[in-house]
């Protein structure tokens, strides 16, 4: 199992085109959800992303589990209704309209064909019948039309009416571009609500005053009291352009260095000019690129904890 967070799993699927995570069941029932380098994660896990609006979860099987063990029945063995043996035989009867024969489908058996005992000619589908099938016990030499069926979980057994029926889900990563400011702010609200439920101090439409002198509003402000604030600024492209305008990306560039916070992390929706990088770089402030909200959510979570993290540690 790995200690990944689902911000770098997503971050992980998003970087290698995958956007569905698809259950496995191993020989002895247990359900894992691989991901990639054999990474494993955890359905809690999946289901604190699905409440977070970061992926969406969907039926994939129902599938028989044993009630106790909560395991999936692989399994299953064919039992006599009368003294539970397992040795049995099932019977197919065949009929070969040429001539009338009726017989078990082991007369008809010779050298690898089906042969016709009482007049040797050869069986096909035009002048045969399949008349159907019983079952036969070799232990207490009982027949019958329906066996009963026993599915195996560790060291016990359990027939239908006693197992349950579960759901199992796959897992798709929420389609969400990010097309106007209205998808910004709704991007933003999922962040507050992320971090507020994680015990974060974080306040939304801040304001602070900047060493110029000038009051700067900021969607997002983190700071947990020891000095180390976080400010999360964001610049959007107009019209869908495939980078942000020179000047869109420096207005938002001296409105963090005259805010001067510890750390500083800037949304570019959907990406920056490779030539103003240096920019970002030389200020300290990291960016986080891309039009697809979960994967910005991903990107700033594990930012912003590992960010926490390294003050306490500090």
């Amino acid at each position: 199992m790995s200690s990944a967070s689902i911000e770098d799993i997503i971050t992980k699927l998003a970087a290698n085109n995958i956007d569905t995570i698809i259950p496995t069941i191993d020989n002895e029932g247990n359900i894992s959800y691989p991901i990639l380098e054999g990474q494993s994660i955890p359905v809690e896990m999946l289901e604190d992303a699905v409440k977070d609006n970061m992926l969406e979860r969907h039926i994939y099987k129902k599938m028989l589990i044993c009630p106790i063990h909560r395991k999936v029945l692989n399994l299953l063995t064919l039992h006599c209704p009368q003294c539970k043996s397992n040795d049995i035989k099932k019977i197919n009867l065949i009929e070969h309209i040429t001539c009338g024969f009726i017989g078990e489908r082991d007369r008809f058996n010779n050298a690898g064909k089906l042969i016709c005992p009482s007049c040797s000619t050869q069986i096909t589908e035009k002048n045969s019948n399949m008349l159907g099938a019983w079952y036969i016990c070799n232990l207490c030499s009982a027949k019958f039309n329906a066996p009963l069926i026993l599915f195996q979980c560790d060291n016990h057994q359990l027939d239908i009416a006693m197992v349950d029926i579960k759901d199992i889900f796959y897992y798709t990563v929420t389609k969400g571009l990010i097309k106007n400011e209205y998808d910004v702010s709704e991007m933003f609200t999922t962040i507050y609500q992320i971090l507020e439920s994680k015990n974060i101090s974080v306040v939304k439409m801040h304001s602070i005053k900047g060493r110029s002198g000038v009051v700067h509003t900021v969607p997002l402000y983190i700071n947990d009291y020891r000095g180390n604030d976080i400010v999360i600024e964001y610049c959007i492209g107009d019209n869908d352009d495939t980078s942000i305008s020179s000047n869109t990306f420096m207005q938002a560039i001296i409105k963090l260095m005259d805010l001067q916070a510890k750390h500083m992390i800037l949304i570019c929706i959907p990406k920056m000019i490779d030539e103003l990088r240096y920019m970002a770089a030389t200020n300290n402030i990291m960016v986080i690129e891309g039009n697809n909200k979960n994967v910005i959510i991903a990107n700033l979570l594990d930012i912003v904890n590992s960010r926490m993290l390294q003050n306490r540690r500090g």
